[in-house]
């Protein structure tokens, strides 16, 4: 936790159930790979005999039903139409529309679990703490405590004890774009260490290792390297929540790994939880467009900038911005931008993807007729 993907990606949320409703193995059933294309991605949907499915590199189930089949996930389906090998249906707004592919003899079945349930060499005693807002949850060991928080501007949860106060352990989550929804985790885990090792050397000590927790995707990766005074080890854990992804990151001393792995993966392996619903009340308020304004003069000059966001009821944004300010006795500056993209509401968060897959978030809030994104302030426009 690229946009066009990002409605795709919602798709996925379907296919996450743990609920079984077996298939078909007919001469004649739906089993088999369904690719297409939508804005240029590859959308590749498996439906294996044994009544499991995958999309997007999420996993679920199938059943048969009149005139097509039913896709479930979590307590919520989706109907597909069968027709002359094609495969059709619309989620959030978006339709698939997937042709069935030919069978290769040389083509081995893939199965759609990725890999065994997780098991933790030890599992830890303690409470299990709820996340504030939404339907997850996990346990926090004996000794330890959770406290919510920011760390170098990534909110989440930090974990910490008084035994080992030099420890970093953060859980955060995040919306993930098109790209990384159809991503494995082991490659999640890879990009998301490069992002926070940069060019550091390490050394790969396990991993990455991909297995399932609560029936949903996730793995682990661990790795040590040195800071010029001492070895620390850092783990790095995910599993993937319909389009979000939940990231664990720890970092110690490499000395103390025989206390800490175990605390770290209690953690992993007890996280339950749910993706969460689209605030559609509030995604439907906000249809139209607003303007923000901010103007400035002083004796050094004077300055203004405007923005206006305009959206759509069919999860399309566009955006404008225009920035001007002068010098007394010199000449003035001018700034603009745009861009287009798609955009979701989820609790009280804006989600916004352009289509050039640049991605960003806002607290959002709507009152008495303005709307507030993060700290600036919107009104009503025509």
């Amino acid at each position: 936790m690229v946009l066009a993907t990002r409605r795709l990606a919602l798709a996925a949320v379907f296919l996450l159930g743990l609920s079984f409703f077996p298939g078909t193995t007919r001469a004649d059933s739906p089993a088999g790979v369904y690719v297409g294309q939508i804005e240029g991605q590859r959308i590749e949907l498996r439906l294996e005999a044994d009544g499991s499915a995958s999309l997007m590199g999420q996993h679920g189930t199938w059943r048969s039903s009149k005139g097509g089949i039913v896709l479930s996930s979590e307590g919520e389906s989706v109907h597909a139409q069968l027709s002359n090998g094609a495969i059709a249906f619309v989620v959030e707004g978006v339709r698939f529309s997937l042709q069935k592919q030919a069978k290769s003899r040389d083509a081995r079945p893939v199965r759609s679990v990725a890999g065994k349930a997780f098991v933790p060499k030890r599992l830890l005693k303690g409470k299990r703490f709820k996340v504030s807002g939404v339907n997850a949850s996990f346990v926090v060991p004996k000794g330890w405590k959770a406290a919510y928080g920011e760390h170098e501007g990534q909110s989440g949860i930090a974990l910490s004890s008084v035994k080992f106060p030099g420890v970093l352990f953060i859980v955060t989550a995040n919306m993930l774009s098109g790209e990384d929804a159809s991503a494995s985790v082991p490659t999640l885990l890879q990009s998301a260490a490069r992002e926070v090792l940069g060019n550091t050397p390490v050394q790969v000590i396990s991993g990455p290792e991909q297995f399932r927790i609560d029936g949903k995707n996730a793995g682990q990766l661990v790795l040590e390297g040195s800071d010029g005074a001492q070895t620390l080890r850092g783990r790095f854990g995910g599993i993937k929540v319909g389009t979000w992804g939940v990231g664990f990151v720890a970092f110690y001393d490499a000395k103390l790994d025989a206390q800490l792995a175990p605390v770290f993966e209690t953690v992993l392996a007890t996280f339950r939880g749910k993706a969460p619903k689209a605030n559609r009340a509030l995604t439907s308020k906000i249809v139209g467009c607003w303007e923000g304004y901010f103007g400035e003069t002083s004796g050094t000059g004077s300055s203004s900038t405007s923005s206006t966001y305009r959206f759509d009821g069919q999860g399309r944004y566009s955006y404008r911005y225009f920035m001007s300010a002068s010098i007394p006795g010199g000449s003035g500056v001018s700034d603009q931008s745009s861009a287009e993209g798609t955009f979701a509401v989820y609790g009280s968060e804006l989600f916004l993807e352009s289509d050039k897959g640049d991605s960003s978030s806002y607290a959002i809030r709507l009152v008495r007729g303005r709307l507030f994104l993060g700290g600036n302030r919107f009104i009503p426009c025509s």
